[in-house]
């Protein structure tokens, strides 16, 4: 794999039906460095939630969703920076 195409992996789980909410309830703090690692954060963690079984579907090469009782996940790739990092200041 070329170092431009090298990614990381998030997971990111999502209340259903409650208008109130905007955003992920629970995501990735790190990146992880594969789709499997990022589905084991977030299975985990619907296990400490008790929130049922998961059904995941393949989207694309870069998305998987899941769906459980009251929760959908998603786990996505992102592309690392090109180039060097920068100096720290």
């Amino acid at each position: 794999m070329k170092s431009k195409d090298r990614c990381g992996w998030a997971a990111m789980i999502f209340s259903t039906g409650v208008g109130d909410v905007f955003g992920a309830v629970r995501g990735s703090r790190r990146l992880h460095w594969t789709r499997e690692a990022a589905r084991q954060e977030a299975e985990g963690w619907l296990d400490e939630m008790s929130a049922g079984p998961i059904k995941w579907e393949d989207v694309d090469d870069g998305t998987a969703i899941g769906r459980t009782r009251g929760y959908r996940v998603v786990i996505r790739s992102i592309g690392f920076p090109l180039g060097p990092p920068p100096d720290p200041d």
